[in-house]
């Protein structure tokens, strides 16, 4: 697959829109599916980090940067190449088939690596990994995947410091 930069771009400006949606509804789904009341998720007891730096280093660097390398520069392509062997002989469009169990099997396995008891929050990391590997093959980059999870947790990073600065 020849890849040129401005087919990167492209793959990208193209498919956010879908994400952004995608992450709306997932949003919804988590609002209507978590429980309210003492058991509900707050800023207290989602993540406790003791300073600020920390929180951004380990949610905003070094999380999406291991996840993406394992879940879509590792799994993903493992799962694509052996899907790809085994159903070449069978279907002559053994090559969509094998993209599309790699990015649904990575994708799961994403949501359920983040282990949340909440369905929707399983939902909203599974979409997720479904657009970053998508992303991933469109683009021929691990880099597009990681700046895009890399942006995508800097926003709940940021809202967190926002509340704990404001408090």
């Amino acid at each position: 697959m020849n890849v040129t930069a401005k087919s990167r771009l492209e793959a990208v400006l193209t498919q956010l829109p879908f994400y952004f949606f995608m992450e709306l509804a997932c949003q919804l789904i988590i609002i209507f599916t978590i429980p309210t009341g003492p058991s509900r998720l707050t800023t207290e007891n989602a993540l406790d980090f003791s300073h600020p730096l920390s929180l951004i280093f380990i949610g905003v660097i070094k999380a999406p940067l291991l996840e993406e390398l394992v879940f879509r520069g590792a799994l993903f392509n493992v799962l694509r190449f052996v899907f790809g062997k085994v159903v070449s002989s069978f279907t002559p469009q053994g090559n969509s088939w094998a993209l599309y169990s790699a990015i649904a099997l990575s994708s799961i396995a994403f949501g359920l690596a983040h282990q949340e008891l909440y369905f929707g929050i399983f939902l909203m990391h599974t979409v997720f990994g479904a657009f970053a590997a998508h992303l991933y093959y469109r683009t021929g980059t691990i880099f597009a995947p990681i700046a895009l999870h890399m942006l995508n947790n800097a926003m709940p990073v940021s809202a967190l410091l926002l509340i704990e600065f404001l408090k």
